[in-house]
C-alpha cells in the first residue's frame, strides 16, 4: 500500500560527517585508518552504482543512502538532525538532512542531498551515454553535498540516539499499520502508542503526550473513493540521558494500491 522505503547553509546547528560507500572489498579497506583501525561510522552513507542502462521502476541506477547515526541529539537537547525521504511512486531515491526544534518540530535548517527532481532529470535523458554522463555529473555533486557537511563535523556535539523495538513492526500486517496499538521499548523506557497518543513512565512520572499526525484525513481518490489512513511508528529512538524520544511515524493507506502515498512525519519529546 506504500512506496518501498529505501529504508549547508544550515548555519551552526548541523555538523555531519559523510562519505560515499565504497563498492568493493578492496576499496572498503582503504578506507580504514593507517594504525588498522576501523574508520569511523559514517553517519550518511551513499550508495551509488555507475549507470549502465538497466533502470529500474524510476528510471535511473539502483542508488540509496543509509543514516545508521541518525536521528543524532545536541549537545543542548534542544535539537535533533533527522534524514527525510520522500515517498515517491518508482521509490525515486531521495534524501534530506534536516534539524528540527524538540520542543515544537519547527525546521531550523536543512539541506537537500538529492532531490527526486534532479534525479529524474538525468532518468528522463534516453540515449544511454548520456544518461550515463548526467548520472555520474549528479553522484559527483551528491558527494560534493555529503563532503561539504562531513567538514564541519569537528565542530559539531551531535550525539546519536540509541534504537527502540517497536512491536509489532509496522510491516507485520498488510495493508502496513492496520493494527491499531503499539509497544516501543528503548533504553530506560517503554511506551505505548494507543488511540493517537504515546504512554508510558519516565523517572517515576507518568507520560502521556498526543501526537498531532496521529490522525490523518482519509485519502480522496477518484477511482477508489475515500481511503482511510492509519498510522503507527516505523522506527523509534531514545537518548536516555536527556530524555528525548523521537520517531518517525508511518501513514499508510488501508486500501487504494501504490498510487496512495502520504508522507511520514517525525515525531519529538523530551521527557520531564
Amino acid at each position: 500500500m506504500s512506496a518501498r522505503r529505501r529504508p549547508i547553509a544550515l548555519g551552526p546547528l548541523l555538523w555531519l560527517a559523510a562519505t560515499i560507500a565504497p563498492a568493493s572489498a578492496d576499496e572498503a579497506g582503504s578506507t580504514r585508518k593507517a594504525a588498522g583501525r576501523p574508520a569511523e561510522v559514517p553517519w550518511v552513507v551513499f550508495r551509488a552504482p555507475a549507470f549502465t542502462g538497466d533502470r529500474l521502476p524510476h528510471g535511473g541506477p539502483d542508488w540509496s543512502f543509509a543514516t545508521p547515526r541518525l536521528p543524532a541529539l545536541a549537545a543542548d537537547g534542544r535539537s535533533l538532525v533527522v534524514a527525510k525521504s520522500e515517498l515517491v511512486l518508482g521509490g525515486t531515491p531521495n534524501l534530506t538532512l534536516v534539524v528540527l526544534r524538540v520542543s515544537d518540530l519547527a525546521v531550523l535548517s536543512s539541506l537537500p542531498i538529492l532531490s527526486v527532481a534532479e534525479f529524474a532529470k538525468a532518468a528522463d535523458i534516453s540515449a544511454l551515454d548520456r544518461a550515463a554522463a548526467a548520472f555520474g555529473d549528479l553522484a559527483k555533486r551528491v558527494a560534493d553535498r555529503m563532503a561539504s557537511a562531513s567538514a564541519r563535523l569537528a565542530a559539531g556535539r551531535w550525539t546519536q540516539l540509541a534504537a527502540c523495538t517497536v512491536s509489532p513492526d509496522a510491516d507485520a500486517s498488510q495493508p502496513p499499520c492496520a493494527r491499531s496499538e503499539q509497544d516501543i521499548a528503548c533504553p530506560g523506557l517503554a511506551l505505548r502508542f494507543a488511540g493517537g497518543a504515546l504512554s508510558g513512565t519516565w523517572r517515576g512520572r507518568s507520560q502521556r503526550w498526543g501526537l498531532g499526525h496521529a490522525r490523518p484525513a482519509p485519502v480522496k481518490d477518484p477511482n477508489y473513493g475515500t481511503i482511510p489512513v492509519h498510522s503507527c511508528f516505523g522506527s523509534a529512538w531514545f537518548d536516555r540521558s536527556a530524555g528525548v524520544f523521537a520517531g518517525q511515524l508511518r501513514h499508510e493507506c488501508q486500501r487504494g494500491g501504490d498510487a496512495c502515498l502520504v508522507q511520514p512525519t517525525w515525531q519529538a519529546k523530551a521527557l520531564r
